[in-house]
C-alpha cells in the first residue's frame, strides 16, 4: 500500500512531453504524465544513504545527487521522521520516502524527495494550483493537487533539473493548511544540502 501511495505521489509530479492520459494505468488520470508510475527496480545501493550530509558524491550534477542523503540525521530529527528511508528509482527520477508516525494514521504522513536530473521547475505538472516561491536563494514552486491530498515544493537546481519535496497524509486527505507548512519546512532543510 505504501509503495502504491509513493507511486501516486510521484506520478502526480511527473512531467510529460506528450499530453493525454494512459489507458493502461489504474487510478486518477493526470494530463501530461508519460511515466506509468511503475517504478523500475531500485538501483540505489543500500550503503548510499549516508548520514554525513554529503548528498552529491563526486560532482555537482543532478545526476549524482542521492535523494536519500538529502535528509540528514539533523533533518530527520527536526521533522520527526520515523523509520528508515525507502529508496526507489524510475526512468526519469530517483526518489526516497520517509514516514512521520504521529501515533494515528489520520495524523501521520510521508515525505518524498525526488531528484529530476532532466526536468526543471517550469516542467512541474500538477492538477492544482502552483505558486512561485523562494527556498533559500533558489527559485521554487509550491503546489497542491486538486484533491488537496499532496503538497509539493519543487526546488530549482538548474533550468532543466529540480528536486521535489512532497508530502501526503497516510490516512487519506490531510488538509493543505496542515501538510504544506511541513513540506515547506522539509524543503528548507533540504535546500542547503543541494549543489
Amino acid at each position: 500500500m505504501m509503495r502504491i501511495r509513493a507511486c501516486v505521489v510521484f506520478a502526480v509530479l511527473v512531467f510529460a512531453a506528450a499530453t493525454g492520459c494512459s489507458t493502461e494505468t489504474a487510478g486518477r488520470a493526470v494530463p501530461g504524465v508519460v511515466d506509468s508510475g511503475d517504478p523500475e527496480p531500485s538501483t540505489t545501493p543500500t550503503g548510499s544513504t549516508s548520514e554525513s550530509g554529503g548528498p552529491t558524491g563526486s560532482g555537482d550534477s543532478a545526476d549524482t545527487i542521492d535523494p536519500c542523503a538529502l535528509f540528514t540525521s539533523e533533518t530527520k530529527a527536526a521533522l520527526g521522521v520515523t523509520g528508515p528511508a525507502k529508496p526507489d528509482e524510475t526512468r526519469i527520477a530517483r526518489l526516497c520516502q520517509w514516514k512521520v508516525d504521529k501515533g494515528s494514521i489520520a495524523d501521520s504522513y510521508n515525505f518524498t524527495v525526488a531528484v529530476f536530473p532532466e526536468l526543471g521547475i517550469d516542467q512541474l505538472v500538477v492538477d492544482g494550483e502552483k505558486t512561485s516561491i523562494s527556498v533559500g536563494s533558489r527559485r521554487a514552486v509550491q503546489a497542491i493537487t486538486q484533491l488537496d491530498d499532496i503538497c509539493v515544493v519543487s526546488i530549482e537546481l538548474t533550468a532543466t533539473s529540480r528536486v521535489d519535496v512532497s508530502g501526503i497524509g497516510t490516512g487519506g486527505t490531510m488538509e493543505p493548511a496542515v501538510l504544506c507548512p511541513k513540506v515547506l519546512d522539509a524543503a528548507k532543510l533540504v535546500e542547503p544540502e543541494l549543489p
